[in-house]
C-alpha cells in the first residue's frame, strides 16, 4: 500500500509516518508540507492513501482533494482536521473525501483503516 501524507506541520507529518510506517503492508510512504509538493508527489508515487491536512493554506486542500478524486477517483482521501464540528465534516465527505478524522485525537483510525483494506 502507497501513502501520501501532507500536512502544513512537520510534526504532524512524522508522527503520522511513524504510525504508518510500523505497518507491514506498507511499501512507500510520500510526505509533502504544501499543495505544490503533494501535486507533485500524487503524479510521481500514485498513492493508494492520501492523508491530507484540511487547513492547508488559502484552502489549497480543497483545491487538492477536487484535483486528486478527478485523476483518479478510486484514491482514497483521508482528511485530518482540527476543525471537527458535523458540518465541517459533512462539507469534506461532500467533496469527494472518503474518510475524516480529528487531526489531534484519531491517529489510531489511520491504522484500522489500513488493517480494513483488504
Amino acid at each position: 500500500m502507497r501513502f501520501l501524507i501532507i500536512d502544513s506541520s512537520k510534526l504532524i507529518v512524522e508522527r503520522l509516518e511513524e504510525i504508518i510506517a510500523s505497518e507491514e503492508r506498507i511499501c512507500f510512504v510520500a510526505k509533502a508540507t504544501n499543495y505544490e509538493q503533494a501535486i507533485v508527489l500524487f503524479k510521481e508515487s500514485f498513492p493508494d492513501v492520501i492523508l491530507l491536512d484540511g487547513e492547508l493554506p488559502k484552502n489549497k486542500a480543497k483545491q487538492f482533494l477536487t484535483e486528486v478524486k478527478k485523476e483518479n477517483p478510486t484514491t482514497k482521501v483521508v482528511i485530518l482536521s482540527a476543525q471537527t464540528d458535523k458540518f465541517i465534516k459533512e462539507k469534506w465527505l461532500a467533496l469527494g473525501a472518503d474518510y475524516f478524522f480529528d487531526k489531534y485525537h484519531q491517529f489510531e483510525n489511520v491504522i484500522d483503516l489500513i488493517s480494513a483494506k483488504d
